[in-house]
């Protein structure tokens, strides 16, 4: 339709809060990104863990395999990685929440500059 990208300019305010955001305090934005990063991987990851867990376990008991003493030690092996997982996850989270409160913060104090420079 249009020859050039068209924004709303509900969009550019975002993108510039954004910007804004990252100069004024770029350590608390990455660390941010990180720790989003850590907690969403974490979480999928204790979660794939699970799944796999579960399919072990299955085909272990169809296998007849879950009288052998070697399989405490798959037990154990998939415990501590799910427990490490979620634990990475939910400290990553905590994290991240903290982090978010004080870029809210920031960001809100940038709102009245952007906003009048763009206007």
């Amino acid at each position: 339709m249009f020859p050039f990208k068209m924004r709303s300019l509900t969009q550019t305010i975002d993108d510039e809060i954004h910007r804004a955001v990252r100069q004024e305090a770029p350590g608390k934005y990455w660390a941010f990104r990180a720790s989003d990063f850590f907690a969403r991987s974490g979480f999928a990851s204790g979660f794939i863990a699970l799944v796999l867990y579960c399919s072990v376990y299955v085909f272990a008991q169809a296998s007849g395999y879950l009288a052998r003493p070697e399989f405490s030690d798959v037990v154990q092996g998939f415990a501590v990685v799910i427990v490490a997982c979620l634990g990475i996850g939910t400290i990553s989270q905590l994290a991240r929440d903290i982090l978010f409160k004080d870029l809210e913060k920031i960001a809100h104090s940038a709102l009245p500059r952007v906003v009048t420079r763009l206007v």
